[in-house]
């Protein structure tokens, strides 16, 4: 299997798909690299041989993990809004929720500060 870029990952789904596909990749390196050394010892300790897998620590450093994290959670706050907007019982609920909250904030922001 081919090495490893080294190039961060996109802070997108597709960024973060592609490193799901090299994840794995690297796992089956690893599972390749166990079973040369199974059967023959003297591999492991051969100071010649190159890495044939990505160290876990250094493809950590390539994921764009907190962008998409952050954006994953943003989406999924919207789409459970979304969700609860669409159940037609909880509809008024939530409507009259929001007027309410609406309406408390406006009272805030119209009281005269004090300094």
């Amino acid at each position: 299997m081919p090495p490893n870029e080294l190039r961060p990952y996109k802070a997108n789904i597709f960024g973060l798909d592609k490193a799901r596909r090299d994840c794995r990749f690297e796992m089956i390196k690893i599972v390749r690299e166990v079973d040369a050394v199974a059967e023959d010892p003297k591999v492991a300790c051969d100071p010649d041989r190159t890495w044939q897998y990505l160290s876990p620590s250094i493809f950590r450093m390539l994921l764009p993990v907190r962008a998409v994290v952050f954006r994953l959670f943003r989406h999924q706050v919207l789409i459970r809004f979304l969700a609860r907007l669409s159940e037609t019982s909880t509809k008024r609920g939530l409507h009259k929720k929001l007027q309410k909250k609406l309406s408390l904030r406006r009272k805030q922001l119209q009281r005269p500060r004090k300094h």
